[in-house]
């Protein structure tokens, strides 16, 4: 957050809303941060006490005059004066201090979007437009966002806090410790874990690796089992390529069980080797993206088996684009033969449903084309999608 924000505040009834802007681009909103007259007293006593202080210290001169300018337009500041670039790893230091759980502000946001499916569609949509924190989420959301719904969607956020420690008992933390302290029930396990695989079905190993990680005593042994057998897809298709691991599989397209196999009368398909559930990210469309005017022309001077492995769509500045998959093997993959080009139609047995999706690949934008399950799928079950 940079000094003019905190300044250029806008305030709503009782409370104030700081916007925090992508630096890199400046050109719209990232994330709004909405302060009760309490915090925003705390920001103020910080901004006015304890940050002049620290911009004025003995180690303040040593810097050069960049680091100066920084540290001066920067709202948090070190004890050396200088810009906070890893706010994170503060905080860990901080939990690690006080001796509490290690919980991140992914974490905390998918907590929440969980706790939040309970709610009505408006309302679900406003705290997800709430949480984001993405350059995608904010071309989709945050450019037309009023005062009055990020308030509301604040208040809801404070609704379901109060709600929850209203569950745990009178103090609160009863559900906390047990989903993170000793005794730790399978079914709060089972919670946490939709949290942290919430696209992706892990394996047995994984979640025994993250359950040692967390350092949690379950008191069921096959918890890790029941975990990957109970495991459901949650959370919101906006947020579906913060997961890191649906990233990784995009890049590396090592999609887990599919298996490409030969049906009599139409050649090539995909069939599942094991189970997906409804809403769970099958693989996706793999391919160089081109203009809809290119992907035309392939479609023109391409003959025999090739024909036909173009996906056609818009963008997310509505301009018409085109995955270009007509080769068997892409590129970037020549070792293997890639999943999405090999799947069927019917518009009668679907179970598939296409997504389109972007992710920030090193500063650019680059569009990605997901297969959603639009159903529960079992082992041994066709894949299709309606062209």
């Amino acid at each position: 957050m940079k000094v003019k924000e905190w300044l250029e505040r806008k305030h709503a009834d009782d409370d104030s809303i700081v916007f925090v802007k992508d630096h890199k681009t400046a050109a719209h909103f990232v994330v709004s941060i909405v302060l009760s007259k309490k915090e925003e007293a705390w920001f103020e006593k910080y901004y006015t006490k304890v940050r002049p202080q620290l911009l004025a210290g003995e180690r303040k001169r040593k810097r050069d005059e960049q680091d100066e300018k920084d540290g001066d337009d920067f709202f948090f500041v070190s004890s050396r004066g200088k810009p906070i670039y890893n706010a994170a790893g503060d905080l860990i230091k901080l939990q690690q201090k006080c001796n509490v759980p290690q919980v991140s502000s992914q974490v905390v946001r998918r907590v929440f979007e969980t706790a939040a499916n309970r709610l009505d569609d408006p309302q679900k949509k406003a705290v997800s437009d709430y949480l984001g924190h993405s350059g995608t989420t904010a071309d989709r959301h945050y450019r037309m966002k009023s005062l009055e719904s990020i308030v509301m969607a604040a208040g809801l956020l404070k609704k379901l806090q109060r709600q929850k420690k209203s569950s745990a008992g009178p103090s609160g933390e009863g559900t906390r410790q047990e989903a993170l302290g000793e005794g730790t029930s399978p079914q709060s396990v089972e919670s946490s874990s939709h949290e942290q695989f919430n696209r992706r079905r892990p394996t047995k190993e994984r979640v025994d690796t993250w359950v040692k990680k967390q350092g949690w005593k379950c008191k069921a042994a096959n918890i890790s089992t029941e975990v990957v057998e109970n495991w459901a897809p949650s959370g919101s298709e906006d947020r579906i390529m913060d997961n890191k691991r649906i990233q990784s599989l995009v890049k590396t397209q090592d999609w887990k069980g599919l298996h490409i196999t030969q049906f009599e009368e139409k050649g090539d398909g995909i069939i599942t080797t094991r189970t997906f559930k409804k809403g769970q990210v099958v693989c996706d469309y793999h391919g160089p993206v081109v203009s809809g005017k290119e992907g035309e022309n392939v479609h023109k001077n391409t003959t025999g088996k090739e024909t036909g492995y173009i996906f056609f769509f818009r963008n997310s500045k509505g301009q018409p684009m085109c995955i270009d998959a007509h080769s068997d093997r892409c590129h970037c993959h020549p070792d293997k033969r890639t999943f999405g080009r090999l799947v069927n139609h019917s518009k009668k047995n679907s179970n598939i449903k296409p997504l389109h999706c972007v992710v920030d690949k090193h500063g650019e934008m680059k569009d990605v084309i997901l297969f959603i399950a639009t159903k529960d799928l079992p082992v041994g079950e066709e894949v299709l999608f309606d062209y």
